[in-house]
């Protein structure tokens, strides 16, 4: 909740800012190439005859994946902001002659602050928050859920014509995680299971950006 709350009332600042300035609308389109650190958390715990029996593990699935977005903005003076749909190839494992499959997509709200230079090339930072659907599968597994996402970045706009700018950048992202809990009470006997899929990646990317 902190975690939302401190990203939603950053972008609102930076909504807030320039709010006289001449608006103009721009669409991007973008690849990228993620390096994905993704986390699998399983603990078990089993109550028999009076004896509890706990079993976690912890599996590293992390691939190295390449992905594509697309998003419509608006600038207002060095501010943009803009709506951005993620997609991302899926990061694929083998564990022990099991193939298992991370799956993680998501929309974000962004904002941008331009450093204008006076040339060319314009730097920038970056924020964004929203949701994510994160799964993963096996041949006997799934697990899927939908999360909170933010992510920070810096990047680098090279004007090419007066409407259309080369984008280049890295943004470290967190897309929260997909969790399932299972419990069961008979008798004497008792069972929990709790899996957690946690899902963050360092991205690089490339694209065009037309102002219109």
């Amino acid at each position: 909740m902190k975690k939302t709350l401190l990203f939603a009332t950053a972008i609102a600042c930076l909504f807030a800012m320039d709010a006289n300035a001449a608006i103009n609308q721009y669409v991007s389109v973008k690849g990228n190439y993620s390096f994905m650190d993704n986390q699998f958390k399983e603990k078990e715990t089993e109550t028999s005859a009076g004896q509890t029996d706990s079993y976690s593990e912890k599996i590293s699935l992390d691939d190295n994946t390449w992905g594509a977005s697309v998003a419509y903005g608006v600038k207002t003076g060095p501010i943009r902001t803009e709506l951005e749909l993620n997609w991302n190839d899926d990061a694929d494992k083998n564990l022990e002659g099991d193939k298992v499959e991370v799956e993680s997509n998501s929309v974000m709200l962004n904002a941008y602050y331009d450093i204008e230079t006076g040339t060319k090339v314009t730097p920038y930072v970056g924020v964004g928050i929203g949701m994510a659907h994160n799964k993963v599968s096996a041949e006997d597994y799934n697990l899927s859920d939908n999360d909170f996402a933010w992510q920070v970045g810096v990047g680098t706009s090279v004007a090419i014509t007066k409407s259309l700018d080369f984008d280049m950048g890295y943004r470290y992202k967190d897309n929260g995680s997909a969790k399932k809990t299972i419990k069961e009470n008979e008798g004497g006997y008792s069972y929990s299971s709790k899996d957690r899929l946690d899902v963050t990646s360092h991205n690089v990317y490339a694209g065009f950006r037309y102002s219109f």
